[in-house]
Order: structure tokens, then C-alpha cells, then sequence
């Protein structure tokens, strides 16, 4: 993926360099009208003040094109290209034969002859099966997604300045965007503090990679914040050099390393058990005793070495034995790991209304990420297997109020202000918050938001497409069951073809080739099928990042038929796809709730998700909007007339809106 292409996919936004041009009307009439043909085409449009940039020097065509090949497409057929009609009509004996000549054609022949199979044999090609090219275009179903044009001009500093800001872990496209924008532009890094500090790993291997001498320690010194920092980079960097590193690294790792106090150093040494191992691995490997200068930080080093420094964790354990009191004034040193310890101190005594007022308290210096990945993991946990634990019959107030006192103590736009809160193609009350733990696949909306299927989509569709020189088997399957998570259906390969409203277009098991899975909104409910998740695998076992091409994606359909049947794939009608490129061979890609008509976009691996039906108890995006609004004093009024700022998901289109996606959902101080 190009820098311009990730910045499509994570932004929303197209570079365009600023023009001096005056509009002309023939130049504005083709700008809507290449804007007209990009909704049909591909789902996206411009907002009103990038076509009049668009119309400056008259650039509809440049744009145009750049845009349609940022939107990927599927190249091949799948098994049988008039699907779904020929699979729903044939008998299980025929679809089975013609599956395990497939299979034979390709692991069969690999395993007889001890060569690799490049393709395999497919019913079609052998007129063993009917293929009706599908030409018709299915109606436009879905809202068109936003675009807007910026200037190249200081673009690189841009974006490393929003990614960085984030206190969560990047996504893969945002990784790839940091690391082009240090190489492009290292300057781009000063007055950036970066808050979340796995974010500094790839960033300080770039500049270990690409600067020398001064000019690479001083960048460095840069984005390091403490001597943490750099053990934590140096870590990842020494594996990355298969635990080989050149004189000069070291020598610069172990300078940073003394560039701050010999204090900060000890504290950072041994901040748990764990943490001792790592660094005493980290400092083997830079030789440090050979490169340090600095006799006092040699001390702190050989005391960690002798088992003389002792960790925060071991010291609060020590306090706790005393008496849960000095257990809490020991724990309130440090407000984060108070948070991550709160079930720890209340298993040892600790009551949990003072724990609560000491998180209170310190609310503004605790990660409000942190603090809404926490509130959703225990909204709702009323379980008996729950309730056996008593922590967790509090967690959840108590982090919901921290929370709200986090939220209180926000400068934000929404302050005192009249709201109109604009869903669109969103239902908030199914959506959820994702922070550090959203998917690493990343697109403009994150995992989590929950999209509305609007009333005339009958069918959704999920939808793969891959290619590499090696032959590669990538399956879909659906797992769909009631809301008690009973009556279980799988449709996969290696399970049911078709069953109760859920149908597959067949396994290919070669390179350059497509898969499709329907879910059809009414007989699946008609079936007392209520929710279904959708899972992708890499069935060949190589992780997404190493193949070629592996698109995928879910579909809005309501064209179907055995002659009045719309093309298997249109962009225009796609919720969200990704080019998948995470280093994990198989997701979790999204969850659909026929009883509700949502669908929420995963793309992570996580057990659970197909058992847990969505409900809007859960600590849903409504919930946590109402909790931000609360804090800032904002009045929410039921029409965008009355309101002074309209809050919407994605782009705003007027002066007056504010976008959640474009505010990081205010998290971010």
C-alpha cells in the first residue's frame, strides 16, 4: 500500500496540490459530474468544498482515476459464478462431487506427485455446471462515504501529528503511514509526544535504520520520554536484528540509556518480575558495561544484576501484607496501575468505594482509552460465574464513574452546547468503543461501529478475494444460532453448504480466486436464526501479511435471481472491506444481528463473539455518548434546527458538524 492509498483508507482523504485557478463553469459541471459517477461507482463522494478545488485547473479526470484505484476490486469468479441461484437449487450429492474433484486436482495431486498445483479444476470450466455472466447492477443501497481533498503541502508532519497523538496502539495501515512520514520527513517527529508507547517501536527502528551519528541520537532523544522508553524499543529492535546489533547501535542505545537520571533508570529496570528479565536481556545484548560512561547508572545495572533493585509490584505486595490501607496509599503512587489493579486490592481487603475515590481523584492523569476498554469488558457481567467473584460486582460502577470524571474534566467543542446527534448510517446503540483493542486491519471506521442494513437490502454478503504466485486456500464461514446461542448452524467447508437462509458459493483452494457466503435476512429469521458471525480464514496457514492480494469485505445485496441477478461484487455497495495485511492468519471479520437488521464490523480473532448476542445493556457508543454529554453540560435536542453543533460518525459536510471518527471520540486530552 502506497502512502496515498493508506491515507485513502484510514482518512478519507485524497492529496490534491492547492491551485491558483479561477473555477469555470465547465470545469465545475465536470467536477459533480465525476462526483456522481464516483457514488455509483465506488460508494465515495466529495464534499462541496473539495469539488471547487477539484474545478480549480479543471483535475475531475486526475482525481477520478486516482480515486477508482484506491478501491480494490475482485478479479476472479468464484466456483460457481451464477451463485447463489445454482447452489441453492442443487441437490448436496452434486455439490459434494464436484468439491472433492476440486480437492483432488489440488492437495490430492500435490500429495501423489510431489509438485505444487497452481490451480485446480473447477465444475465451469468443465461444463459440469451452468455460468450466466452477471451483469446487472444492483441498486445504490448504502449512504455515499465522504471524501475530502487536502494539500501535499507539510502532509508528512499532518499525519504523524494525529497518529501520534492517539494514547492506542496503531492499526497496520497507520503503522505503515508513521513510518513513511519519518523517513519522508524525520523532522516531522519534534513537539510530538507520543502518549501511547508501543507506538514508539516501529518509529525508533526507522530512525535506528535511516539516521547516523548525532543527528539519529538527538531524534531519538527526541520521542523517548524515559529510560523505559528505550528498553522497551531496544527490546523489540535487538529481535528484529535476530539479537545482532553494529558497534554504533549499541553505543547510541546505551548513550540514551544515560541520558537520563540514574533514578529514572533504576525505576525503569525493574518495574515487575517480568520487566527485570527483559531489561537484564535488553543490556546482555548492548554490552552495556563495555559502552557506559557513567559510573552511577553502571551501579543501578550491577544491582539489578546482584537481585538488589526491587520492583513497585513486589513493594505494593509488601504494603498490602501490612494492611489493606498502606495496600491503597502504596497503589495511589501510580493511578494507572491503581486502575489495572483494582481486582487485586479488593481481593485483598481493599473496600471498593475507596478505591473509587482515589481513582476519582487522579481521573485526569488515567487514559480515558483505558478507561472505555475497561467499562466494556465489565458492563453487564451479572453471570452466576461472575457474581461468585466479588470484584466484580463493583468494577463496573466504579469504572463508570472515574470514567464520567475523566469526561468532566475535557476542554471539548461540545461544551454547554445544543446537540443534535446524527446517527446516519450508524445505529450507536449496537456500536461500541474500540481503543487499544480495535482491529489492527484499521479503516476510517473502526471495529465496533455497528452499521444499519437499511429495509430493501434483503441480503448481506460477505466476500473474499485473493491472489499470490504461490497457491494459496483462503475459506469463509458463517456461525449463526437464536440469541440463547442455540439452534447452531455452520456454513463452511467443511460443514453445510447451504442451511436455513445461509448459503456459500463453493471452496477453491488455488490462487486467484473469489469466495462468496449470503445470509438472507428473512429466511434466516424465519429459521429462528437471529445472529450470525462471519469468520476468514488463511486455511494453507500463511499469515494475511505474507499473500499477495487478500481482500474482503461485507455487502449490502438485494438483487437475486436466476436471470435478473446483479453482479456478485460492487464496491459501491460494500458496509467495509479491508485488504487484509495483519500478521494472524484468520479474523473474526463481522457480526450480523438479522433480528435488528446491524451489522458490526470485528476483524479480530477473539473467542467469544460468536456465542455473545449484541444488546444495548452492553457499554454500547450510545451509552458512552451520554456519559460524554452528561460531563461537558451539552443538551441533546431532537432536531438538527435547534441545534447549535450537529455530531455525526463520519465527515462532517457542514461548518457546523463535528465529526466522533475525525475527534478520536474525544479520548484523546
Amino acid at each position: 500500500m502506497t502512502f496515498e492509498q493508506n491515507l485513502f483508507t484510514e482518512f478519507r482523504e485524497v492529496l490534491l496540490a492547492d491551485s491558483q485557478e479561477k473555477i469555470t463553469d465547465e470545469a465545475l459541471i465536470k467536477a459533480v459530474t465525476m462526483n456522481e459517477n464516483l457514488i455509483t461507482e465506488t460508494g465515495y463522494v466529495f464534499d462541496p468544498e473539495s469539488l471547487a478545488k477539484i474545478a480549480q485547473g479543471d483535475r475531475s479526470a486526475e482525481i477520478y482515476s486516482k480515486v477508482k484505484s484506491f478501491v480494490p476490486e475482485v478479479k476472479a469468479k468464484p466456483m460457481y459464478p451464477d451463485f447463489p441461484s445454482a447452489v441453492m437449487e442443487m441437490e448436496e450429492a452434486e455439490y459434494r462431487l464436484h468439491q472433492y474433484m476440486h480437492y483432488f486436482s489440488t492437495y490430492g495431486m500435490e500429495f501423489l506427485l510431489g509438485v505444487d498445483i497452481h490451480k485446480g479444476w473447477l465444475p465451469v470450466e468443465n461444463d459440469m455446471a451452468e455460468s450466466t455472466e452477471k451483469t446487472e447492477k444492483d441498486d445504490l443501497l448504502l449512504q455515499a462515504k465522504t471524501l475530502k481533498v487536502i494539500s501535499p503541502e507539510g502532509i508528512y508532519a499532518d499525519v504523524y501529528r494525529r497518529i501520534m497523538a492517539r494514547r492506542e496502539r496503531f492499526t497496520e495501515p497507520e503503522k505503515e503511514l508513521v513510518r513513511e512520514a519519518v523517513i519522508q520527513d524525520s523532522a516531522c517527529i519534534r513537539g510530538v509526544q507520543v502518549s501511547f508507547k508501543e507506538n514508539l517501536i516501529p518509529v525508533f527502528a526507522v530512525m535506528m535504520e535511516s539516521l547516523q551519528g548525532e543527528e539519529r541520537k538527538e531524534a531519538l532523544r527526541e520521542i523517548v520520554q524515559n529510560a523505559g522508553d528505550v528498553l522497551t524499543c531496544a527490546r523489540n529492535y535487538i529481535a528484529g536484528k535476530d539479537y545482532h546489533l553494529r558497534t554504533s547501535e549499541k553505543r547510541v542505545i546505551v548513550q540514551l540509556l544515560e541520558s537520563f537520571t540514574p533514578g529514572d533508570l533504576r525505576n525503569n529496570l525493574i518495574l515487575s518480575r517480568k520487566k527485570r528479565e527483559q531489561s537484564l536481556l535488553v543490556l546482555q545484548y548492548l554490552d552495556y558495561n563495555i559502552y557506559s560512561r557513567s559510573e552511577e547508572h553502571r551501579n543501578c545495572v550491577n544491582k539489578l544484576r546482584d537481585g538488589e533493585l526491587y520492583s513497585w509490584e513486589s513493594s505494593l505486595k509488601k504494603e498490602l501484607a501490612k494492611n489493606p490501607e498502606a495496600g491503597l496509599s502504596k497503589a495511589a503512587e501510580r493511578p494507572g496501575e491503581l486502575l489495572r489493579k483494582c481486582a487485586y486490592l479488593i481481593r485483598n481487603g481493599v473496600e471498593p468505594a475507596e478505591i473509587g475515590e482515589v481513582l476519582i481523584r487522579h481521573a485526569d492523569a488515567l487514559s480515558i482509552q483505558t478507561l472505555v476498554t475497561v467499562c466494556r469488558r465489565f458492563a453487564g457481567k451479572h453471570s452466576e460465574e461472575a457474581a461468585k467473584e466479588k470484584e466484580y460486582r463493583y468494577l463496573e460502577v466504579i469504572f463508570t464513574e472515574v470514567l464520567y470524571a475523566a469526561l468532566c474534566g475535557l476542554n471539548t467543542p461540545l461544551k454547554g452546547k445544543k446537540i443534535y446527534t446524527e446517527e446516519g448510517a450508524y445505529s450507536f446503540a449496537y456500536s461500541f468503543v474500540e481503543a487499544s483493542d480495535k482491529s489492527a486491519e484499521g479503516g476510517y471506521m473502526r471495529s465496533g461501529m455497528a452499521y444499519r442494513i437499511p429495509e430493501d437490502v434483503r441480503y448481506v454478503r460477505f466476500f473474499t478475494y485473493w491472489n499470490d504466485e504461490k497457491r494459496i486456500d483462503i475459506d469463509l464461514h458463517a456461525y449463526a444460532s437464536d440469541e440463547k446461542g442455540e439452534n447452531r448452524v455452520h456454513v463452511g467447508w467443511d460443514d453445510e453448504f447451504k442451511s436455513k437462509g445461509l448459503v456459500m458459493s463453493g471452496d477453491v483452494t488455488h490462487s486467484n480466486a473469489a469466495e462468496y457466503l449470503d445470509a438472507d435476512l428473512e429466511k434466516t429469521v424465519e429459521n429462528g436464526l437471529t445472529q450470525a458471525v462471519f469468520r476468514i480464514h488463511s486455511f494453507t496457514g500463511v499469515p494475511f501479511s505474507k499473500i499477495e492480494t487478500v481482500l474482503t469485505g461485507m455487502m449490502a445485496v438485494s438483487k437475486l435471481g436466476v436471470k435478473k441477478s446483479a453482479k456478485l461484487y460492487d464496491p459501491a455497495n460494500c458496509f467495509f472491506s479491508h485488504l487484509l495485511r495483519t500478521e494472524k492468519n484468520q479474523l473474526l471479520y463481522g457480526k450480523l444481528d438479522m433480528k435488528h437488521r446491524v451489522l458490526v464490523y470485528l476483524g479480530k480473532d477473539i473467542q467469544g463473539y460468536v456465542d455473545q448476542p449484541l444488546n444495548e445493556e452492553s457499554f454500547s457508543l450510545r451509552r458512552y455518548l451520554d456519559l460524554l454529554y452528561k460531563a461537558q453540560g451539552v443538551t441533546e435536542v431532537s432536531s438538527p434546527e435547534d441545534a447549535e453543533i450537529i455530531l455525526r460518525a463520519d465527515k462532517p459536510q457542514a461548518d457546523n458538524e463535528i465529526s466522533l471518527i475525525e475527534q478520536n471520540f474525544f479520548m484523546d486530552r
